[in-house]
């Protein structure tokens, strides 16, 4: 939740008159009518199931300015054999008289990071719901403690495994936190799933 006292007063209206304490961050999900929740429904991990795929997206660090051999992956000017403060440098960006201008999307030196990003098809194969963690296999945007989004997958070939799986409809109500319990969901070994038999994922 956000304090009362750092929340703009015209969104304090807006969830007053929801009836809900300020929030510190607001998402947008496309649902279908049958899928609609009350105002004030908490979804909790539970909502996602070991097995299951699921998009993330973030914001990725934000890393500067910087040059086209980092933000791009030139090679960059030779070390030496008479290269003089050429080192680093992109090279040509464009032709002369025709077309006469730089085209647009050249790779250039600029802002690198800090864009939202989203990764795809992530496995996820276990589910806290006492801690109200969700566990992936894969890499998530963004720097650690960053707000991301999850959302189940769209690829066609996995996006109806919580169906099969009989993932909880629409939602999975938020349980209370319990920082001493030690027991969650896993995604065992050889776990039958709707188009692949997965690997070993088993916590130590």
């Amino acid at each position: 939740y956000q304090k009362r006292k750092n929340v703009h007063f015209l969104q304090r209206g807006h969830f007053d008159a929801a009836g809900v304490p300020p929030k510190r961050k607001l998402f947008e999900f496309k649902v279908s009518e049958d899928a609609m929740l009350p105002v004030g429904f908490e979804i909790g991990a539970g909502h996602f199931v070991p097995g299951q795929h699921v998009d993330v997206q973030g914001v990725t660090k934000g890393k500067g300015t910087q040059g086209v051999m980092k933000r791009h992956g030139f090679a960059g000017g030779n070390a030496s054999h008479g290269s003089s403060k050429h080192h680093r440098k992109a090279g040509s960006t464009g032709a002369c008289q025709s077309p006469g201008k730089r085209w647009k999307g050249t790779k250039m030196p600029g802002q690198m990071g800090n864009d939202k990003r989203t990764s795809s098809n992530l496995l996820v194969f276990a589910v806290d719901t006492k801690r109200n963690l969700v566990y992936v296999k894969g890499v998530v945007p963004g720097n650690r403690g960053s707000w991301v989004r999850i959302k189940d997958a769209k690829n066609p070939k996995t996006r109806d495994i919580p169906r099969a799986m009989d993932a909880p409809f629409p939602a999975a109500p938020r349980e209370a936190v319990d920082f001493t319990s030690e027991g969650f969901e896993v995604l065992h070994k050889d776990a039958e799933l709707g188009t692949e038999n997965t690997n070993a994922f088993q916590f130590t």
